[in-house]
Order: structure tokens, then C-alpha cells, then sequence
């Protein structure tokens, strides 16, 4: 069944347009448009009150998702919002809290919440468990494996049109068009992709543990900017 929803919301999406912005123009490319989602207020309370506070934040006092970018497919079936620019964790009287722009989020504390909706289809939001800040995704598909570490808190009603644009935008990669073998594709090019993709993971990984910041796997990075222009409810 279908669970309930208590609130509806809209995120107006601008896909970049290259060749407009290189003329000094704000045009949206093909498939930019409006997403209205549909809020479970009774399945997942808290994390819908978040999501709901950052839809009617200001940006100056309170945290918004205007100019904030969906930036990442995980997985090939989850798109991804960067985090939310200016909300930064602090350490107060040796607690980690929240601020944005200098003002203390007292309300913002690890979310850990339960439901029994799975990632069974496209069009769910999620996020994961016991993350403080408002940072969501959208499913693109079943994502099963979500299910033990992320939340369900609503469903895109309008929009798939625009979901299946962004799923068109090209992906950074560890891998080429041609192979590192050849101008063509071929066994040679698949093999030194594969060997390629691994030494560079490897080195990521290798970074990552030894603490360096620089060390991130941008493996599925969206080649295009996916940027929120508009947020409300309905």
C-alpha cells in the first residue's frame, strides 16, 4: 500500500546549458523543469521535518537547498545532492554540533529512524541514517542495498520526465571511450581499462586511509550542473 502523504513539495531543476551560459545567457537545457514530491510526514517525522525546514530555509539564517546541486549517480541507480553549502559541524565544549554561516543549529543532531518502505522502484527520496544535515537522494531505479542504511521519506509525484534527462547526463569515469590500448576499442583496451580502474581505486583508497582530503573516488560524478533554482511547498 501506498503510505500516506502529509505534505507536497516542488524543486524547480536546472540542467546547464553549456553553449547559453557561454554567451552570457541562464537558459536551462533540454529537460530542465519542475519536480513535485509527496512527503511520508507519518513514516519518517523526523526526517521529513528536516527536509521540510531546508525547503523554507532562508539561506541567510536558516540552511536552503536554492543553488544547492545534485551531483553524483551512486551505483548507477541514485542520484545524489552534494552537501548543502555552509553547513559545517563544530566542535562546542567538546560536542559536535551544526552551524550555518555562524549561527549554532540547535535542532540538528543524527537522525536514526525506521520504516518498512523499501527502494524498491525510481522516484523514492532517501537519505542515510544517522546523518544530521538535510543532504537527500532520489532512487533511479530498485536500489535494494539501500534498505539496511538509508530511510524513505518520500516519493517524486511529477518530474520523471526530468529524472530521466539527468539520467542522460554523462558520468565521469575511470574508464575511456577508446581504451588506453588503442584509438579503437578492443580485448587490449578492455583489459588496460579494467587494470586502469584498479590502480586508480587502489591509490584512492590508499589516500583516503592515509587521511588525505584530495583522495575522492568521483566515479559516477555528474558531467553537468544539476542545480536546485527553486524550492517550496505546495
Amino acid at each position: 500500500m501506498f503510505p500516506e502523504v502529509t505534505n507536497k513539495v516542488y524543486l524547480d531543476i536546472k540542467i546547464s546549458n553549456y553553449t547559453e551560459e557561454s554567451i552570457g545567457t541562464n537558459k536551462g537545457a533540454k529537460g530542465s523543469g519542475r519536480i513535485v514530491i509527496g512527503l511520508f510526514g507519518k513514516e519518517s517525522p523526523v526526517s521529513v521535518k528536516r527536509f521540510l525546514d531546508t525547503i523554507n530555509g532562508d539561506g541567510e539564517n536558516r540552511p536552503s537547498f536554492y543553488n544547492s546541486q545534485f551531483s553524483k549517480i551512486v551505483n548507477g541507480n541514485l542520484l545524489q545532492i552534494e552537501r548543502i553549502r555552509g553547513v559545517n559541524a563544530v566542535n562546542i565544549a567538546g560536542t559536535e554540533q551544526y552551524e550555518y554561516k555562524g549561527n549554532v543549529l540547535s535542532d540538528y543532531s543524527p537522525i536514526l529512524e525506521q520504516n518498512d518502505i523499501p527502494h524498491y522502484r525510481k522516484g523514492l527520496l532517501t537519505r542515510r541514517q544517522l546523518t544530521a544535515g538535510p543532504e537527500f537522494g532520489i532512487t533511479l531505479g530498485p536500489a535494494p542495498e539501500l534498505d539496511a542504511f538509508h530511510i524513505v521519506f518520500g516519493t517524486v509525484l511529477e518530474g520523471d520526465d526530468v529524472l530521466d534527462a539527468i539520467m542522460k547526463v554523462p558520468l565521469y569515469t575511470y574508464r575511456t571511450k577508446t581504451g588506453y590500448a588503442g584509438e579503437k576499442k578492443g580485448p587490449e583496451s578492455d583489459i588496460a581499462d579494467i587494470w586502469f580502474e584498479s590502480q586508480k581505486e587502489f591509490y584512492v583508497k590508499v589516500g583516503q586511509a592515509m587521511g588525505d582530503t584530495r583522495a575522492v573516488d568521483q566515479r559516477g560524478k555528474l558531467l553537468r550542473r544539476i542545480v536546485i533554482k527553486g524550492a517550496g511547498k505546495l
